[in-house]
């Protein structure tokens, strides 16, 4: 079947690391902590070995585990040993490579020990050792979630509201109040604490509508910031716009989610009218995701 040399291995653990979450949903990678391992043994001894290709089955039933710590340099060479005695006696994965320590396992996936190793690989050809210890971290394969995503589901956690229209999330800040100052100082969190704590900052224009815009972009919605000047105050102000296949009939609306905090209907505009200054501007879009 041939073999596999030493850059073979290190391109594999560099595909991996820049792939995480395709592998993970794939699970192709998991069978190459075999040859992970074997090559860190090697290493471990001053060698870059030539490794046989062998017909390795993937696991049966993968066992899960939930470990944040880091493994020291014995106890993950110990865990190669055993891996590789593991494969090379049943030609197939086993459905976890145990960890003991202070007196508690962690069952350790294939998947995430394939991971735990690559970082291995690629740390020796940095370094040219291994190093002393690696961390291991289960949620290494789990999305990062959307900024927007995260303030939506902080909205929830801190409302207990699970709004599916932005019309709901009006209103329900109608009258939470509004803070009377220039530009933005909020982040999207610091406004959501206002609508249940009235003790907090009240959120102005710019910040109540990039709440808002990141709470739409959760549910679907296309969104546009509009800046004008009011025709009578020459004031600034922003509100948007937001466009659904069903909640909108793909028909754009406008919503003024400061013009609603303050009290008012929530499809009320102050200064529709007002002369248009820029469309998303970019000041706008540069703190949208904090």
């Amino acid at each position: 079947m041939g073999k596999y040399n030493y850059n073979d291995i290190v391109k594999k653990a560099e595909y991996g690391q820049k792939n995480l979450k395709k592998e993970y949903k794939l699970h192709l990678w998991s069978w190459w902590c075999y040859y992970f391992a074997k090559i860190i043994l090697g290493q471990n001894k001053g060698k870059k070995l030539d490794i046989a290709k062998i017909t390795i089955k993937f696991a049966d039933k993968p066992k899960t585990t939930s470990i944040s710590r880091q493994i020291p340099k014995k106890d993950y060479l110990d865990m190669c040993s055993r891996l590789i005695k593991s494969v090379e006696k049943n030609k197939k994965l086993p459905n976890s490579i145990y960890y003991k320590v202070d007196g508690k396992t962690y069952t350790v996936p294939p998947l995430l020990f394939t991971e735990i190793l690559s970082r291995v690989v690629l740390y020796y050809k940095k370094n040219k050792a291994l190093p002393n210890y690696v961390n291991a971290n289960h949620k290494v394969f789990t999305p990062k979630l959307e900024h927007y995503e995260e303030v939506y589901n902080y909205y929830v956690k801190k409302t207990g509201k699970k709004p599916s229209t932005i019309d709901e999330i009006l209103t329900y800040i109608k009258g939470k109040g509004y803070g009377g100052y220039y530009d933005d100082k909020l982040s999207n969190f610091q406004v959501i604490d206002s609508f249940v704590n009235s003790s907090k900052q009240n959120p102005n224009c710019v910040d109540a509508l990039q709440f808002l815009i990141n709470m739409a972009k959760k549910l679907g919605y296309e969104t546009k910031c509009i800046h004008v000047s009011c025709r009578q105050s020459g004031t600034g102000h922003v509100f948007g716009k937001f466009r659904h296949k069903k909640h909108t009939g793909n028909k754009w609306i406008v919503r003024d989610p400061a013009s609603v905090v303050d009290g008012n209907s929530i499809y009320s505009v102050w200064c529709e009218n007002g002369y248009v200054q820029a469309t998303n501007p970019s000041w706008f879009l540069e703190n949208l995701n904090r």
